[in-house]
Formats: structure tokens, C-alpha cells, sequence
């Protein structure tokens, strides 16, 4: 880990970056037994600056008000998992004879070229999946005449024969082994789909096998987690959970319909015009150099504010709903290939952005109402 900073520079170990957890070990050679593990929980969702400013304030390491853990038997060090998760039904197990809510499961599309297979703009995706066919057939066609009257172990790498132009196309091995093959390919029209990308972001999919390097079982069904897979316990007060279940259903289903939370707007123009909602990149704002929450800037023109701290509270893979929205809604261009996507591009409705970080509040906010009335689980063994 590399030091960041001056700040970093007045500590004897590195400070890490967002997320990034941070570990010192030290040697005492007059301590016996097992080692000590102390944990500290800085707090989550902060900024870089935040960080560093809350380890400057305790000094030193001795500063710091240590948690001791113990790792229990299966390896967690903190959240530790509750024995009782084994006694729920599983969602999925590819082992034969298990109960489990799902017979088969799946990885979603693994395309190895987001850049090109994917796209807010149908018409840029449409473009820059028939720009890579081209230079895809080109490779194919150049490699085919050099074989050609030759057997297996005449021909060239096919390495030192194709454009490994990143701008031209995107190389993988299966699509290396279809030019060693002297195949050719087609643009697709019905391959344009479209995919929910991230949790409430949508986009056009190039979704086809030659083009994705592993679809799995997606045209099947939708994927499943892949690791520690959930599992359905045995409630006592079953209907509860379940209308609970079926009213969070129905808020994550019809996100892009609900009604708007009804933020306060501040627009620095009295009419604002469809191109002026156009967004960039959208950023919490500040108050007394810390990070506001509470407000967001949504761009140059607009600013949105009275964000419930608590609409935070809803946690979707890891990150709040909202900063999912910020994070995959802004203008990104792919270094390699210089593939621009633009969210913009999405919707014809200049305000579906606007309108869409408002619906994700009311999303967050019901969400957190709703798991926040459930009753104890009091789980029963089956």
C-alpha cells in the first residue's frame, strides 16, 4: 500500500484510500500464545479526507479505543455469521438431494468488454458493436490468407497477426480461437437488449454469445449470488415477512414509476431547459469541509437538498441505493477503447435522472420503513 499524502506521511504505517482496509502486524518476542487481533471500526461511506482526519485526531495508535476479536471457526474476523444461518433453507445448492428453493442457478453475463457491450445509448452501442465486427472479420479474413495452403503447425500466432488496437476491438481468448478459425459474424439487430447493469441502472446489452465471452444460463433465468448464497429461515411470524416481502417487492420492481421523494430544488435558473438537466457527474455537497449528505449537486444549474440521512441506511450490495445512482449515472470514457457512455443518452425525458435520484429516495426511505417494522424473526429449526 502506497502512502497518501501528507497527512500519511505523519503516521508509521500507510493510510488506505476509500474501503480499503488497513493492517499492522507487529512481532513481540516476549509474548507467548496465540496472537492479539485489535479492530478498529472507523465508519463506513467516508470520504479520503474523512479518514485521514479522524486518524489525525487520535495522534497516535494509542489513541485508538481497540476492539479485540477472536476469529470464530469459520475464518470471520468481524460480523461474524450466527450458527443458526445453517438450519435455514437454502436459496440454491448444486449439491444432489439438498433442499433448496432453486433447482439451478447462474452467473449473469460475463461479456469481458463492458465498454463495447454495453451502452446507456442504443444507437452507440449499436455503432461500436459494428465497428468491432468489422475489425473482428478483418483479423479473421488477413489470418485465414496467411494460413492459407498450410497446415496447423505452419500458421503464425494468432498474436502476431491481429490489431490489438484497444480502439478497434476487444480481444479475449475465445475470440482469438473463432479468428483462428477463420470465422466471420454478423451485426446482430436483435442482440440490442436491454440489462439492469447495476441495482436501478439500466442499460442496452450487446447480448450475444460470441460477443460475451460466458452468458451462462441467462437466457434461462436471472443469476443468483455466487458465494455464500442466502437462505430462507423459518419464521414464526411468516405472514408478516411475507407481506413485508411483497410490499418491498413491489417499490423495487416499480422504482422507475413511483412517486418522486419531494426534494427541494435549488435551480439557479427560474425555467429550467432539457439540456440544462443534463448531468456530468453528481456530487454530495459540503458544510464546514465535511461531507453534506443531505444535499446533492446535481450539476452546474441544479442542486438537490432535504435528502434524509436515513434513506442511507438502505444498503444495496454493499452501498447505499442513492450513491449507486450518483456512482453509475455520471459520463464515463474507457481509457483503452475511448468509448464514451453517457447516461443521458438513456431516456428521452430530459428530467429522468432528476426524477430518478427523487424516486430512489422514496425507494430508500420506504425500504428502511418497512424492514425497520418487522417483527423479531425468532427463528425456528426445521
Amino acid at each position: 500500500m502506497r502512502n497518501r499524502g501528507e497527512k500519511a506521511a505523519r503516521f508509521s504505517a500507510p493510510v488506505p484510500a476509500r474501503r480499503c482496509p488497513f493492517r499492522s502486524w507487529i512481532k513481540d518476542p516476549a509474548h507467548t500464545g496465540p496472537c492479539k487481533l485489535h479492530y478498529y471500526d472507523i465508519g463506513g461511506y467516508l470520504s479520503r479526507e474523512e479518514k485521514l482526519d479522524r486518524i489525525e485526531a487520535f495522534g497516535s495508535a494509542d489513541g485508538i479505543d481497540w476492539q479485540t476479536i477472536t476469529p470464530n471457526a469459520a475464518g470471520d474476523w468481524i460480523n461474524q455469521r450466527d450458527p443458526v444461518f445453517d438450519t435455514f433453507i437454502p436459496l440454491g445448492d448444486k449439491g444432489k438431494g439438498s433442499q433448496a428453493v432453486f433447482a439451478i442457478y447462474s452467473l449473469g453475463v460475463v461479456t469481458a468488454r463492458d465498454a463495447w457491450a454495453y451502452n446507456m445509448s442504443r444507437t452507440a452501442l449499436a455503432e461500436n458493436m459494428r465497428r468491432m465486427i468489422d475489425a473482428f472479420n478483418q483479423n479473421s479474413r488477413r489470418y485465414a490468407i496467411l494460413c492459407a495452403g498450410k497446415n496447423k503447425a505452419s500458421c503464425p500466432k494468432i498474436e502476431d497477426v491481429i490489431d490489438a488496437d484497444p480502439r478497434q476491438i476487444s480481444w479475449t481468448r475465445a475470440l482469438k480461437a473463432d479468428a483462428k478459425r477463420g470465422k466471420r459474424f454478423v451485426f446482430d439487430e436483435t442482440a440490442l437488449t436491454t440489462s439492469m447493469y447495476r441495482p436501478y441502472t439500466k442499460q442496452w446489452l450487446y447480448f450475444n454469445r460470441r460477443f460475451n465471452e460466458m452468458v451462462c444460463q441467462q437466457p434461462k433465468l436471472f443469476p443468483t449470488p455466487k458465494k455464500i448464497l442466502p437462505r430462507i429461515p423459518y419464521a414464526r411470524d411468516f405472514f408478516a415477512f411475507c407481506k413485508a416481502g411483497r410490499e418491498l417487492g413491489n417499490w423495487h420492481l416499480n422504482y422507475e414509476t413511483v412517486e418522486p421523494y419531494p426534494l427541494a430544488e435549488g435551480n439557479k435558473r427560474l425555467i429550467m431547459e432539457g439540456n440544462e438537466c443534463r448531468v456530468a457527474k453528481m456530487r454530495f455537497g459540503k458544510k464546514d469541509r465535511m461531507t453534506d449528505k443531505t444535499v446533492i449537486a446535481y450539476n452546474q444549474h441544479l442542486v438537490l437538498r432535504d435528502i434524509p440521512l436515513g434513506a442511507y441506511d438502505y444498503i444495496v450490495n454493499g452501498k447505499p441505493a442513492i450513491e449507486w445512482i450518483m456512482e453509475r449515472y455520471q459520463v464515463t470514457t474507457e481509457k483503452r477503447s475511448g468509448i464514451e457512455n453517457d447516461p443521458n443518452a438513456w431516456s428521452e425525458d430530459p428530467r429522468y435522472i432528476v426524477d430518478l435520484v427523487k424516486r430512489i429516495v422514496t425507494v430508500s426511505v420506504e425500504s428502511v420503513r418497512i424492514i425497520n417494522s418487522l417483527p423479531p424473526l425468532n427463528a425456528a429449526v426445521a
